[in-house]
């Protein structure tokens, strides 16, 4: 894990899943694979707690700095996706 005075300061965090039937499906037999991707995590003021940048609930909470979450592992919703370029190019700054 990168040092705190390295870091960008974004972290991603796991969605739980538990509530599902089958934490690995929607229900409806899908593959739910927003349970096994990494979303960045954002303090919401006004909901409370750790949500994602695309708007999903229920995180897990920061797990890990987002420049070291492998790119197939990590969520490709929109705010998710803006957030983990920008861990990106801070990464490729420090260097």
């Amino acid at each position: 894990m990168v040092a705190r005075s390295q870091s960008s300061g974004i972290y991603a965090g796991q969605r739980d899943a538990s509530w599902l039937a089958c934490p690995r499906h929607d229900g409806g037999g899908r593959a739910s694979y927003t349970g096994v991707r990494f979303h960045v995590c954002v303090e919401h003021p006004a909901k409370g707690g750790s949500w994602s940048a695309c708007g999903i609930a229920f995180l897990l909470g920061p797990e890990e700095e987002a420049e070291s979450v492998p790119a197939w592992s990590r969520c490709r919703r929109n705010g998710c996706r803006q957030l983990y370029a920008r861990a990106d190019q801070a990464a490729r700054d420090r260097c």
